[in-house]
């Protein structure tokens, strides 16, 4: 193998390795069934430890790896190379062989086992275990040999191999399917056919009583309806007096709650002068002790009034007397000097 690091790039419509024997066309080929995982057998060498370099120069090399990287890519004619790639899109996939013969794999420089590398290249399209995408030498013959169809299920023809190719012999199952169902429902078909054809001579044979009976239903559906009508009606009516009713009714409930207000209104009017009456009758049964009092304190004042114009008169009477008295004495003064002299 090449003692320096190569990259080749595999356009995404057709590459072609030109040169002369020995210049390392089928290298190529090995390097990609290497990364693979194609046994040492296919790579034409009997271990893995065979295809690291051995030269003068590098006599102690311990380590070979191939690497392939794959990209999603989309048409477009603006671009130079006629596509651009997905972004999100890419995938690294790498082997790396030893000198004691063992390798492992690595995806997107993750360590991982030789299924989960098949199993991601598959979804992507590639399928390892049915290899149909690298044809090596030898196998154009054999292709070339085919017969056109295989025999068997247990042979390949030129079209299975064809159609392994193109991807179409996973629609082989499902067609198969197809077949068999298309066959029940073609009995299913005969057989409703018949049952079919019997049904439309009772169906013959069912047409008078069948309008007869239609007729009857449609006469029975005029009845309904012209009920219906007459219920509508009637119902349109008895809401009509309903509704006639309630509003009365509503004016009476609006009349009596205004009397009801009213009435509450000289409930409280009432309420108010008996609570005054109350007070008045209360203050007048006061008025009428403080009179009966003053009655008597004017009784009294009477009897005392009488007794002292008794006494005033009695006062008057003496003293009308002592004037009488002291013009008597007067005179009798008058008098004497007289008799003395």
């Amino acid at each position: 193998m090449y003692n320096l690091s190569n990259h080749l790039i595999f356009l995404q419509s057709l590459t072609s390795i030109v040169g002369a024997n020995g210049s390392g066309k089928s290298n190529v080929i090995d390097s990609l069934l290497f990364v693979f995982g194609y046994r040492s057998s296919k790579i034409r060498s009997k271990k893995v430890s065979v295809l690291l370099h051995k030269s003068d120069k590098h006599k102690d090399v311990r380590q070979c790896s191939v690497t392939v990287y794959f990209v999603h890519i989309q048409d477009d004619i603006t671009a130079q190379t006629g596509f651009v790639p997905i972004p999100g899109t890419e995938i690294k996939i790498t082997r790396t062989a030893f000198k004691d013969n063992t390798s492992f794999y690595t995806l997107n420089d993750k360590r991982v086992k030789f299924k989960d590398v098949a199993i991601i290249l598959k979804k992507n399209g590639i399928d390892l275990v049915h290899n149909r995408f690298l044809i090596l030498q030898g196998e154009v013959e054999q292709i070339a040999m085919m017969k056109p169809k295989s025999e068997n299920d247990h042979s390949t023809g030129m079209l299975e191999y064809l159609e392994d190719v193109i991807g179409t012999v996973r629609y082989k199952k499902p067609i198969t399917k197809l077949e068999e169902r298309v066959k029940d429902l073609s009995l299913e078909k005969n057989e409703k056919i018949t049952r079919l054809k019997f049904v439309a001579k009772e169906r013959e044979e069912l047409i008078e009583p069948v309008e007869a009976v239609i007729y009857y239903l449609k006469l029975e559906n005029r009845i309904t309806r012209l009920s219906n009508k007459k219920h509508q009606k009637d119902r349109f009516d008895i809401e009509a007096i309903i509704e006639t009713k309630t509003e009365t009714q509503n004016k009476m409930n609006d009349k009596i709650n205004s009397n009801e207000k009213e009435i509450n209104t000289i409930s409280k009017d009432k309420k108010q002068f008996e609570k005054k009456i109350q007070d008045l009758s209360e203050k007048l049964k006061s008025d009428h002790l403080i009179l009966k009092k003053n009655e008597d304190k004017h009784k009294k004042c009477l009897r005392k009034k009488g007794q002292l114009n008794d006494e005033y008169n009695q006062a008057k009477a003496q003293i009308t007397k002592y004037e009488n008295s002291i013009q008597q004495e007067q005179k009798k003064v008058k008098i004497n000097p007289l008799l003395t002299v």
